[in-house]
């Protein structure tokens, strides 16, 4: 398991065999049709199936290497906090992936109309030097790297 996966299992409930990790609504609709399209194949085992679930599949699969193309990233949300988790071997490196995950979120919150407060955006780093950090950037503005940052304040679990 990676170190992110690790995190979030530290910090969250456990997901049940049941669950998994949020999907936005088209990926499980395209997800949805391909299972669709597997059992169609698996009962009549016939041509024209086999092409309808090749395609399923690969629409899928495009679907899904979009929305993974940001790696190590991981996404843990509540009613109105969320942290996202990055993670390298250096600052650096776990830093290139935030910034175009950020870039991605500016994105997604204009598109819906979604009004961020980057007076209160925070970024914690964890390391074992406290060297010069790099950067990071939201609308343009340089977020504050803190020692500690507070989430879900106010929450009892």
């Amino acid at each position: 398991m990676s170190d992110i996966t690790n995190a979030y299992n530290d910090s969250s409930r456990p997901l049940k065999h049941h669950e998994e990790l949020y999907l936005p609504p088209h990926l499980r609709e395209l997800k949805t049709e391909r299972n669709r399209s597997k059992k169609v194949w698996q009962r009549f085992r016939d041509p024209t199936s086999k092409n309808l679930f090749n395609s399923a599949q690969a629409r899928f699969r495009n679907a899904m290497s979009e929305f993974n193309q940001i790696k190590n990233i991981m996404i843990s949300l509540y009613t109105d906090d969320t942290a996202i988790l990055s993670q390298g071997k250096t600052p650096d490196i776990a830093i290139v992936p935030l910034q175009n995950y950020l870039k991605n979120l500016e994105a997604w919150l204009v598109r819906w109309k979604i009004k961020l407060n980057v007076d209160k955006t925070e970024a914690i780093l964890f390391n074992k030097k406290n060297d010069e950090w790099p950067k990071v950037k939201v609308y343009g503005t340089p977020i504050k790297w803190k020692k500690e940052v507070k989430y879900l304040e106010g929450c009892s679990g």
